[in-house]
């Protein structure tokens, strides 16, 4: 394997696209109108930086976990370590370098109270890795946490306190992407619903147009 290919296949192994989720990282700063500040953004993005190493280890550590249902699902098939890319041994290790240098870069650069945000984001998607992503409504709901996590980071970042409204607003919206995702699951796939994700065997179409229908209402209220 030449180093442009195995470069290619970790960025691909790290899904650098769904970076764009850590953007709420600079809410209760913008909100807060401190992004003005030299020094304020010059945080956010740093803390941003490090949101993309962590969140990029979960990812590998969702792959790695996954792999042997990933290997009989006709897409999924596909991913780095399902098809046998890169090695098992290579994504531990660079999950634990993600985590490390994300981790440490934030403590040193940024705060402690910051990286102890990260390392809160890390340990709740390892729960539900293990053990949360099987649990009906708590999927959703540690999915949407992870959005609460981001902006608390950006927040202690900039010494900026982010308003109630902000984190409700976010959490709701968060919760309405993530019942709507699992409603469009079931429709689409089918009777192969839980062969794809285990936990849709308890969720129906009726029951998820009522948390829908619940998280909208609140959504529009705060």
């Amino acid at each position: 394997m030449s180093l442009r290919q195995r470069i290619l296949r970790t960025l691909e192994l790290m899904r650098c696209p769904q970076w764009i989720k850590n953007v709420f990282v600079f809410a209760a700063p913008l909100f807060g109108r401190e992004l003005g500040d030299g020094t304020q953004m010059l945080l956010s993005t740093v803390t941003f930086a490090c949101f993309c190493l962590i969140s990029s280890a979960v990812y590998v550590l969702n792959d790695l976990v996954d792999i042997e249902r990933d290997r009989a699902h006709p897409e999924k098939k596909l991913r780095v370590l399902a098809s046998g890319r890169l090695s098992t041994g290579y994504a531990t290790a660079l999950m634990v370098s993600l985590a490390a240098v994300g981790g440490a870069v934030c403590f040193m650069v940024v705060s402690p109270g910051t990286a102890g945000i990260l390392g809160l984001y890390l340990v709740s998607n390892v729960l539900y890795s293990f053990v949360v992503k099987k649990i009906v409504i708590l999927d959703v709901g540690f999915i949407a946490l992870g959005f609460i996590f981001r902006i608390l980071a950006g927040a202690i970042a900039t010494s900026t306190e982010p308003s109630h409204w902000l984190l409700l607003c976010t959490f709701t919206v968060a919760l309405f992407l993530g019942f709507a995702k699992r409603r469009a699951e079931l429709i689409n796939l089918g009777d192969g619903a839980e062969g794809f994700r285990s936990v849709l065997a308890d969720y129906s179409e009726g029951f998820l147009d009522q948390m829908i229908a619940i998280v909208t209402t609140t959504t529009l209220i705060c």
